[in-house]
């Protein structure tokens, strides 16, 4: 993480990648596989795309760092982008063998790779149609200081932290009729941008079918007006990012936040939709599970609280990240998270 750190300080953090010319994208010292059956596939640089808040594109919001930039939409048309070079040479590596493309390789969507007549027929180097999921960073800014998040790092990857409305108009202009499903965060609190709703309203605006997802850590619909204005947008889903069942537990990787605060915003929303007679957006409270709020009294408060407030969806999230407080219970493999599969995010 130091060399990270030192990199961004100095502002060399863009990697020569879109400059090299034999293995394009691919990690130092790592070569393509000659057997197939080795071989991983990612098919995101074929249906999603991801842009943050300076207008950088990326393959998708795994990249939270720009280490692959692709263009950027406010010097270029997203269509100019999506066929253009840097994204012609990084289908090409990730057809060659995603586990060697750099920052890929430890990616855990990667998959099996298609025949050698889907690879032709469904990812070709230059796709048939613009991509159907979109990732967009209002914000890099939070107003918490979760440990294990790397927000630090990411604002100093962006050359601006907010998101020009015009920038977030140009693109859905573009590809909003395109689009299937829009996920309204990445880096950064959204809802922290002053014109967050009026973005969401936009975009459904454009596309009336398109599904949005919101994520935020649930600091600012405190009142009944932020309430109503975020109900009107036509948002799809909000996601609630709720680690434990009280503040002193919460507080642990949520630093900053209060408990109540974020608690007193599910119940208002829920309680708003009611009022209004709407059945969107969908309230979900996730939960993601440490070795410090694993314990069955703290989820069981969680679940019972979660039925109170009325909240549409609850759902728990593993990480492994930080590595010294992930739950040591719920590991693929044991009764533990057997238990809870039908629940997991």
């Amino acid at each position: 993480m130091e060399w990270l750190k030192s990199r961004l300080r100095k502002r060399k953090f863009y990697p020569k990648l879109l400059h090299l010319k034999k293995i394009p994208f691919y990690a130092k010292d790592r070569l393509p596989s000659r057997d197939r059956r080795d071989k991983r596939f990612c098919v995101m640089p074929w249906t999603e795309s991801a842009v943050v808040s300076d207008g950088t594109v990326l393959c998708s919001c795994i990249d939270a760092f720009k280490m692959m930039p692709l263009g950027n939409v406010e010097r270029s048309s997203f269509k100019d982008i999506w066929w253009g070079k840097p994204y012609r040479r990084l289908r090409k590596a990730v057809r060659a063998g995603a586990e060697h493309v750099y920052l890929c390789s430890s990616c855990c969507f990667q998959c099996d790779p298609p025949s050698a007549e889907q690879l032709e027929t469904a990812f070709p180097i230059e796709p048939r149609a613009f991509p159907t999921r979109l990732h967009v960073e209002p914000t890099v800014r939070c107003n918490l200081r979760c440990p294990a998040c790397g927000n630090d790092l990411a604002r100093l990857s962006r050359r601006h932290p907010d998101m020009k409305f015009e920038t977030f108009r140009r693109v859905l202009d573009e590809l909003g009729p395109h689009l299937t499903y829009l996920n309204f965060y990445d880096f950064g609190e959204s809802f922290i941008h002053r014109q967050a709703n009026d973005m969401l309203r936009y975009a459904k605006s454009v596309n009336p079918n398109l599904v949005i997802i919101c994520s935020t850590n649930g600091h600012f619909f405190r009142t009944p007006e932020q309430q109503r204005a975020v109900m009107e947008t036509g948002v799809d889903e909000i996601i609630f990012s709720v680690d434990g069942a009280s503040q002193e537990v919460y507080e642990k990787y949520r630093v900053g936040g209060r408990f109540d605060i974020v608690v007193d915003a599910m119940a208002g929303l829920v309680r708003t939709k009611r009022e209004m007679g709407r059945d969107k957006p969908s309230i979900m409270w996730r939960y993601i599970l440490f070795d410090w709020n694993d314990s069955d009294e703290e989820m069981a408060r969680a679940r019972e609280l979660a039925r109170e407030i009325g909240v549409d969806q609850f759902r728990w999230l593993l990480t492994d990240r930080p590595s010294d407080g992930i739950s040591k219970r719920f590991v693929p493999g044991s009764p533990e998270l057997e238990r809870i599969r039908d629940e997991l995010f």
